[in-house]
């Protein structure tokens, strides 16, 4: 009878220690599958092993003839302040340093196609003042290759902001720009 009572003190002090680990359990293999679904449904995303549309990239973009600057890119898939149904499904920000002029842009946008190798994203400068100015970026994705069309904003010192795709300018060809993959300090040291 006593062996019986022991029995049954050991097994009610296991049973919380059981139901702790068993919970535990759940909510790791639930992250598990939430993260692994993640990633093979939006393969443009960083994982471990091949390359993706995320990270960060570097390159030289034409403003104008004869106006070649640096341009570094950092893309970020799901954006951490999505509130919204229809958010675009890329952030992040980009510098293009070159002619006495340091530019920060915010980029958002999206990818086009569903392993990511073809994309578009908008930009914005931090700062609206008379310059030339990108505008949006859209390409291919290539491994460590980007390889963009860009468009061109110039803000006279008026305050009037002409596209190079706008119809009071004369068409240009576009703007072709070729990015290779870079690192976090790459984008640090840039401007």
């Amino acid at each position: 009878m006593a062996l019986i009572g022991l029995w049954r003190q050991r097994r009610r002090k296991g049973r919380p220690v059981r139901v702790i680990v068993g919970l535990v359990l759940v909510i790791v293999v639930g992250l598990g599958l939430i993260y692994g679904l993640h990633w093979l449904l939006n393969p443009w995303v960083s994982a471990p092993g091949r390359p993706a549309l995320t990270g960060y990239w570097q390159g030289e973009v034409s403003m104008a003839d004869g106006d070649d600057r640096r341009l570094v890119l950092h893309l970020i898939g799901d954006p951490r302040d999505q509130k919204c149904y229809d958010c675009p499904e890329i952030d992040g920000a980009a510098k293009v340093c070159g002619a006495g002029q340091r530019t920060v842009y915010e980029v958002w946008g999206d990818p086009e196609n569903f392993k990511g190798t073809r994309f578009s994203v908008k930009t914005r400068p931090e700062r609206h003042e008379p310059g030339l100015f990108l505008n949006g970026l859209a390409g291919e994705r290539d491994g460590d290759l980007l390889r963009l069309q860009a468009t061109i904003t110039k803000i006279d010192p008026d305050g009037v902001a002409r596209s190079s795709t706008s119809d009071d300018n004369p068409p240009d060809p576009p703007t072709r720009v070729e990015l290779r993959r870079a690192t976090k300090a790459d984008y640090r040291a840039a401007c």
